[in-house]
């Protein structure tokens, strides 16, 4: 047998060669790899420093931005302010500019444009889910509604998680009714949407960047909570963390202490959600179809997704 020193001696060298392998494949190999690729793609920046990388850039940028200051925000929460804010249309209080990649991924439609330009595709496209267009569509939210319920027959007495089935749900209805004839094409968009999403779920965080702020001169940006409005305890009561859908049975007036305005998941006046009408016929008649046949039970106590307790 060798002599054991020498046996210990190689080993400890091999873990030294594996860790400074380790070590220059993180901080010297991985980088240098990373900026290779995005400088083939035309993304250049300030070249990698072996160790600290570009830590020296980003903290001077940081200094800069931190030097200029932020942006003044101003959040509204009282009522009378978010319904003169909400429903004044001199423009006074226009929404923020989207960001600059926007419009080139939805275009200069409804969701991005601003002005004369939004006025108009509001007019023209409000007319799609009115009166008569809005009940020629019933019968397909009915089909979509019959379709789900025929698959949930094959799970009788299993678990079924809702948020997927009304995710799926409502991109078949609105496959139907958006794209008509072309219903398959519509619904390959809504399942290419999220096959997308599920990748850039999982490669997002893959690859580290520095991210860098960067002060914007503006006037003060005004921004109306929604989330925190409906669950103030001044116009919902002391439960109003809870999940009760019965808070609701007597109307939005009880269930707000008769603060109406507390209550605006479409928004208020001229921005009002476009497809508000569409949103709530379909849920009604989902709603009622579902109601016929089966009833809702949690299979055991849950916390829903913002992490309150749902009783």
């Amino acid at each position: 047998m060798g002599d054991p020193m020498m046996i210990m001696s190689s080993l400890f060298c091999l873990c030294l060669l594996l860790l400074l392998f380790k070590f220059l494949h993180r901080f010297w190999w991985t980088p240098i790899r990373i900026q290779y690729r995005l400088r083939k793609q035309g993304i250049k920046g300030p070249a990698y420093k072996f160790i600290h990388g570009n830590t020296k850039e980003v903290l001077e940028m940081r200094n800069e931005d931190l030097r200029r200051g932020g942006q003044p925000q101003l959040d509204i929460t009282e009522l009378e302010l978010i319904k003169e804010m909400l429903n004044r249309r001199d423009q006074a209080f226009q929404k923020a500019p989207p960001p600059f990649y926007n419009k080139k991924i939805m275009g200069n439609g409804l969701a991005t444009s601003v002005g004369e330009r939004w006025f108009k595709c509001r007019k023209l496209i409000s007319h799609a889910f009115q009166g008569e267009c809005l009940k020629k569509m019933i019968p397909e939210m009915i089909v979509s509604a019959e379709m789900m319920l025929r698959s949930w027959k094959r799970h009788q007495g299993k678990e079924i998680e809702e948020f997927e089935e009304f995710r799926l749900l409502t991109s078949d209805i609105i496959s139907r009714t958006a794209f008509g004839s072309s219903y398959l094409e519509g619904k390959n968009i809504f399942d290419m949407t999220k096959k997308y999403s599920d990748i850039i779920r999982r490669n997002v965080f893959k690859i580290r960047l520095p991210g860098i702020r960067l002060a914007r001169q503006s006037k003060r940006r005004s921004f109306v909570p929604s989330w925190a409005v409906h669950h103030d305890p001044e116009f919902w009561g002391n439960d109003a963390h809870l999940f009760k859908p019965e808070r609701f049975s007597e109307g939005v007036a009880i269930a707000t202490n008769n603060n109406v305005t507390s209550y605006f998941p479409f928004g208020i006046g001229p921005r009002t959600c476009v497809g508000s009408n569409f949103a709530i016929v379909g849920a009604k008649i989902v709603l009622t179809m579902i109601l016929q046949q089966y009833r809702f039970v949690l299979d055991c106590p849950t916390t829903w997704n913002s992490g309150y307790p749902s009783r």
